[in-house]
């Protein structure tokens, strides 16, 4: 008999959405989308980015602690900043300070912005990443790798037989190390289908699979 698979859906109308044209979520916005979006059964809700600047996001995963949600909130933010530990990091610690169970971090994937924007290597890219989870799971029970501009940066890279390509697959393989459950391959600004970037995602992770003994495997999806 073969064995189900499960299939949970991880919502951010309340990050993503309060993004769009002409929203602006106020705190009892979101406490009432939380509320209806648990009861329709989404396993994960991104409620948002808790940081000095957004009054909203901090406080609402404050006020969600008394709504009895059945979703697993999650909060959002991004890989801690170089030249500081993580203990250092004030958005980190806020994330922290959340409470959620869940941490979803989004982090430099494409190899440009890594090298011509912020100017440091690769490996220093890598340790960032890598840092950034092994802090966040001591906190929290899972943690997501959200590898931003994923189809733009695998676009860009040579076949994956090709000997230069294991350069740019460590991202994967570094979140994978650090025990991620999750990746989200997303094709920020990019058009396309889903189906358009899955062979490219699932070179990467068969890279990751084979080149990190010990590593749990996980479960990715396309955003």
């Amino acid at each position: 008999m073969k064995s189900e698979k499960k299939l949970a859906i991880y919502d951010t109308t309340l990050r993503d959405g309060n993004q769009a044209l002409g929203i602006s979520l106020s705190l009892s916005d979101k406490l009432r989308i939380a509320t209806r979006l648990s009861e329709a059964g989404f396993q994960y809700l991104e409620g948002g980015w808790p940081n000095p600047t957004n009054a909203v996001d901090t406080e609402f995963f404050k006020a969600a602690t008394k709504l009895k949600l059945s979703s697993k909130l999650a909060v959002f933010g991004s890989t801690k900043r170089p030249h500081t530990t993580c203990g250092e990091d004030q958005f980190l610690t806020m994330l922290i300070k959340s409470g959620a169970p869940v941490a979803t971090i989004f982090g430099k994937t494409w190899d440009l912005h890594v090298e011509k924007v912020l100017r440091f290597s690769l490996q220093q890219n890598l340790d960032i990443i890598g840092d950034t989870v092994s802090c966040l799971k001591k906190h929290m029970d899972e943690v997501f790798y959200d590898a931003e501009h994923f189809s733009t940066a695998t676009s860009t890279i040579p076949d994956t037989r090709s000997k230069r390509s294991p350069r740019r697959r460590p991202r994967a393989r570094t979140a994978s190390s650090c025990a991620t459950r999750t990746a989200a391959c997303c094709p920020t600004n990019s058009s396309g289908s889903g189906a358009r970037f899955r062979p490219r995602y699932r070179a990467r992770w068969a890279f990751t699979r084979t080149t990190t003994p010990g590593a749990p495997t996980p479960t990715a999806f396309l955003r």
